[in-house]
């Protein structure tokens, strides 16, 4: 196994130059065709997480939502819809990344050509639309409940302005004075009519006497109608407190529901960061061609490989090369013989292959020899 492994590695050297060939042509021919591209221009903003983004873990998860809601087709054709550019040229030029570790995603617009006037569109089209798409359930139900208490507020006031209407009807059927006020001057005058009939049978005025008892009689009877009105009155006011109360419910609620509403729109969807900027064209001549030679090595690298595996099983080795023969250690040559066999160099074995020979004494013992 070593030696056949020792040969294989012979083999992949011998095409060792390939390599090194094709991963400079590549190189080559990458940085002519790079360096003669157009120059782009850059159009990028970047969006805040919401506020419940607050761990790594969340921070993740949200930007990956993002790149997959804004790599949507539903998104993407939102997008066409609305600034007219293709949906391939949005997916060719639009990128989606993470701003370091943080919960920020910046939307990039990449075009050849130089202020162009569809690119800010594009971003703030793209930023909209994916958000749109990520938040539509969560958005769909706080816009309910906001509706929902835009309703209740309705409502509220509706009753509040029935009651008003009542009060404001009760008041003019009673030339807009209140019966509590009018309660109170009857009262009043109540109380002077009494002190007058009193007054007046101490004086032995009988018919002045009567004639404030009378009167007496006739203000008892209002204050006890004033006093059903003033009740009647109190009750409208009770309904139209009790109406504005609920209205209070009712926008308490809302303002809640659009406090919710607010945590689920995420912050800062179209703050820009660059408009129109030009590529650092060295930095992606020098990646691009970078990465060019990386695969080009890499398929010379399986190309010889694959070269290698195809070259004759029994190729000569090194031995053979320099003129050696081994020998099987199986086999007993006589030295007498080995000069009528083979020639001279090939008694001359390799350190690879050093073969034990056989050897007579003059007494014909024979005994083993290492040749050196």
């Amino acid at each position: 196994m070593a030696v056949e492994l020792s040969d294989y590695m012979r083999r992949v050297l011998r095409w060792s130059w390939l390599i090194a060939v094709v991963t400079v042509v590549g190189g080559v021919i990458a940085l002519l065709l790079t360096s003669q591209s157009a120059t782009n221009y850059v159009t990028s903003a970047t969006v805040a997480p919401p506020a419940d983004v607050s761990t790594a873990a969340a921070a993740q998860q949200y930007v990956n939502d993002f790149q997959a809601a804004s790599g949507s087709r539903a998104v993407q054709e939102a997008v066409t819809e609305e600034t007219s550019v293709p949906r391939t040229t949005i997916g060719d030029r639009v990128s989606v990344n993470r701003v370091g570790d943080s919960g920020l995603v910046s939307v990039t617009y990449t075009t050849p050509i130089n202020n162009d006037p569809k690119a800010e569109a594009v971003v703030t089209s793209v930023v909209r639309n994916t958000l749109s798409l990520m938040y539509e359930t969560r958005v769909k139900a706080a816009d309910r409940t906001v509706q929902a208490a835009d309703d209740s507020i309705k409502a509220a006031q509706a009753v509040q302005d029935a009651n008003e209407a009542q009060v404001t009807a009760f008041l003019a059927a009673r030339n807009y004075i209140s019966p509590a006020s009018e309660l109170t001057s009857v009262e009043n005058q109540l109380t002077q009519f009494q002190i007058q009939e009193t007054d007046a049978r101490a004086a032995a005025n009988i018919a002045s006497a009567n004639t404030f008892a009378a009167r007496v009689a006739e203000l008892t009877q209002r204050r006890s109608d004033l006093g059903k009105d003033n009740i009647a009155y109190g009750s409208l006011l009770a309904n139209v407190d009790t109406a504005k109360l609920q209205v209070g419910r009712a926008q308490q609620a809302k303002e809640a529901a659009l406090a919710n509403q607010a945590q689920i729109t995420p912050e800062g969807q179209t703050t820009f960061g660059q408009r129109n900027a030009a590529e650092d064209r060295a930095g992606t001549i020098w990646r691009r061609t970078l990465a060019v030679m990386l695969a080009c090595f890499i398929l010379s690298v399986l190309l010889v490989a694959w070269l290698s595996s195809l070259s004759p099983a029994g190729e000569t080795d090194e031995v053979a090369e320099a003129g050696e023969i081994p020998v099987d250690a199986s086999l007993d040559i006589e030295p007498e013989l080995v000069p009528e066999l083979v020639p001279e160099p090939a008694l001359r074995t390799s350190t690879r292959n050093r073969t034990r020979l056989t050897k007579h004494d003059p007494d014909g013992v024979t005994v083993s020899a290492q040749p050196s």
